[in-house]
């Protein structure tokens, strides 16, 4: 499985995408720095965007049982 978020570091919109042919779809959960939950969600398509209110961000990333974290 391939992972990207991008732009890294971004301004205003982020794009994060899940690459894997057999499956689609995946759950995030998007925290501040100060580990305050900003938005969750789950989403049936490979891809989603963010649109940014802060300066830095933790995306939580589970898919297929595990759990992925990016500093954004």
């Amino acid at each position: 499985m391939d992972v990207k978020l991008y732009p890294n570091p971004g301004k205003d919109v982020v794009n994060l995408e899940v690459e894997d042919e057999a499956e689609h779809g995946f759950e995030y959960k998007e925290y501040s720095v100060s580990g305050i939950l900003e938005d969750e969600n789950s989403v049936e398509k490979n891809s989603t965007q963010f649109h940014l209110k802060q300066v830095m961000y933790i995306v939580k990333l589970k898919y297929k049982g595990e759990q992925y974290t990016i500093n954004l």
